[in-house]
């Protein structure tokens, strides 16, 4: 039981452990510097003959059960266009079936994920930058994580900045504090506005 891949697998850690101690460079010169995945897509797609010949082979190699190729070959035409359905959906068909042979539990959950997230062309998302009270909820969370054997500041960052208009954040200037050594205090006033935000410094 314990000698299965049903977490991580022999061909995942192998190449975990070459890349820690060799880096991630495998030594074939042809992928010291490739192309960019849209651009190489294209240039797949052409070279083999357009959308609609790939489409056809890929087709085949599916219906023949050669589903990694299917994937990995669909990988060029879906880089090229994001909007061909027919490859998408294809593609994601071959993620699920390599997702249901799939021993282990991630490689099965990322198997699953890809093919359900091609199936539906996502928008981009416009995420919150913080919920209602968060900000002020992370401040001793912050202050916790300041080193104290070296004055208090650490690998702290220092002169955050928070955006008045960052999408989603509820801004109170009464619950921003300031950096000190052991802990945080209510800045008020003291916080240098400008413009656009505020500007939080080292209290004294």
């Amino acid at each position: 039981w314990s000698l299965r891949d049903y977490y991580g697998t022999v061909a995942h850690n192998a190449k975990a452990v070459y890349q820690r101690y060799l880096g991630w460079f495998d030594g074939h010169p042809a992928h010291l510097h490739p192309l960019p995945p849209a651009e190489a897509g294209r240039r797949y797609v052409e070279f083999i003959g357009g959308a609609d010949a790939l489409m056809a082979k890929a087709t085949a190699a599916y219906e023949a059960g050669d589903y990694r190729f299917v994937a990995d070959v669909l990988t060029h035409l879906v880089f090229a266009d994001p909007h061909h359905h027919a490859a998408r959906h294809l593609q994601a068909d071959a993620l699920e079936q390599l997702g249901y042979q799939a021993e282990s539990a991630p490689w099965r959950n990322f198997y699953l994920t890809g093919a359900q997230e091609l199936r539906t062309i996502q928008k981009p998302a416009m995420g919150r930058a913080a919920a209602p009270g968060a900000m002020a909820a992370m401040l001793p969370v912050a202050a916790m994580k300041v080193d104290q054997r070296n004055g208090g500041f650490g690998a702290f960052a220092r002169n955050q900045r928070i955006d008045h208009d960052a999408p989603g954040l509820a801004f109170d200037e009464g619950d921003v504090g300031q950096i000190k050594p052991a802990h945080l205090m209510n800045a008020g006033a003291d916080l240098e506005q400008s413009a656009n935000g505020i500007e939080l410094g080292l209290a004294p």
